[in-house]
């Protein structure tokens, strides 16, 4: 099935304790592309929930299915914030780490928005960051590697400038 729905419309309707599973979510925008991988919609939920200011106004379509029961409660371990680049240099390279970045996270839960610019691409992915020290690990080196800067929910830090780090993502 599928749903359009706004921004407020979206968290209410995702909030609301549904029987889903969310095949896709993303925007109606010539010059926006917002894609998740997470299929709960309690998880994405709670993404847009931490990170509102992060999703922009705009209509979202949201394909679905039913599932059978949703026992699943919110969990409120926070998500990793990834920004990105993808840069087209003027008589130069092609530079920044977008492409690798959603190369590198396919095997975690995400939500990206990103926007086509003048110059390129810039956005973001929200990362469920993993309860597994080794995957959590592996997260951290993967936002090291590729991303323009990160931050990593530690110690139940809330996100500010303070604990964001500049990745390796836009080497020139």
């Amino acid at each position: 099935m599928e749903i359009q729905l706004n921004k407020s419309q979206l968290i209410e309707w995702l909030g609301s304790g549904l029987s889903i599973s969310i095949i896709s979510l993303s925007v109606i925008s010539d010059v926006r592309e917002v894609h998740s991988n997470i299929s709960s919609p309690i998880q994405v939920y709670q993404a847009i929930q931490q990170h509102s200011s992060y999703f922009k106004d705009g209509t979202y379509l949201v394909n679905y299915e039913e599932t059978e029961t949703n026992e699943e409660e919110i969990d409120y371990s926070n998500y990793a914030y990834a920004f990105t680049l993808l840069v087209k240099i003027t008589n130069g390279p092609i530079t920044g780490g977008y492409l690798k970045l959603k190369e590198a996270l396919a095997n975690f839960e995400y939500i990206q928005d990103v926007n086509r610019e003048s110059f390129g691409y810039s956005g973001y992915f929200l990362v469920r960051t993993p309860s597994d020290p080794l995957e959590y690990k592996k997260l951290r080196e993967v936002l090291t590697a590729h991303s323009t800067m990160f931050s990593l929910p530690e110690n139940g830090a809330s996100e500010h400038i303070c604990n964001f780090i500049q990745g390796g993502g836009l080497g020139l």
